[in-house]
């Protein structure tokens, strides 16, 4: 879909609007109300209600980038200053801001080892970094030889301005133009993106039998 257009219903006593929706320029349909899934002020969608494209204005969101690498070899724990015995390391180690000695790792985990290990501290590990992993780091991270799975760098998170505008569940007042996304300048999360399409849901729901004259409880 690339454009959304609002437009007063042809009725004898001009009931409400209905949304006429387009891709790459071709009318595709028309309907009583439409449901966004996409970033909206990311995206090349084009939102005209009441003759305003209400995409327009809406910052575009920035994310804090993380690097995922995946490695595969046997972990030095006096890296993280441990002294305890290697059957007893930590599945997980989460790095805080001021820890000493910080790098630009933030969290090892143990992805995968089997009972043919080597060593307890053998197997694949999953780091998460700020920056890509430097090689000093990683010589120092594992005894030994080690090698690098897979790396990918990702919008991670969104990052946080205070009063920075954010778009809302509803487009624009008064009209059936829904945001499942609305939430995703807070938080980016798989169960927050399930939560937010639930309430469209129901608020959808909510204002299209209201329109009818017939309002009616939704089931939560």
């Amino acid at each position: 879909v690339t454009e959304v257009r609002s437009r007063r219903k042809r009725t004898a006593d001009g009931g409400g609007n209905e949304y006429l929706v387009y891709v790459s320029g071709r009318h595709v349909g028309t309907y009583d109300a439409v449901v966004v899934a996409c970033p909206l002020e990311q995206s090349a969608m084009r939102i005209t209600l009441d003759g305003k494209d209400v995409g327009k204005g809406l910052p575009k969101r920035r994310y804090n980038e993380v690097h995922t690498t995946f490695l595969r070899g046997k972990i030095r724990p006096s890296f993280f200053s441990w002294e305890g015995p290697d059957a007893k390391f930590p599945e997980s180690v989460l790095m805080t801001e001021d820890a000493p000695g910080r790098t630009a790792l933030s969290s090892l985990t143990r992805y995968w080892s089997s009972s043919e290990a080597p060593t307890p501290i053998s197997g694949v590990y999953k780091t998460f970094t700020s920056k890509p992993q430097a090689a000093e780091v990683l010589d120092a991270l594992f005894d030994g030889d080690y090698e690098v799975l897979h790396a990918q760098p990702w919008g991670a998170y969104p990052i946080l301005t205070p009063g920075q505008a954010q778009p809302a569940f509803e487009v624009q007042a008064g009209h059936h133009v829904y945001l499942v996304n609305a939430l995703e300048g807070y938080v980016s999360a798989i169960e927050v993106s399930c939560m937010a399409g639930r309430n469209v849901a129901m608020l959808c729901a909510e204002d299209l039998g209201a329109a009818a004259g017939k309002p009616a409880e939704v089931a939560q």
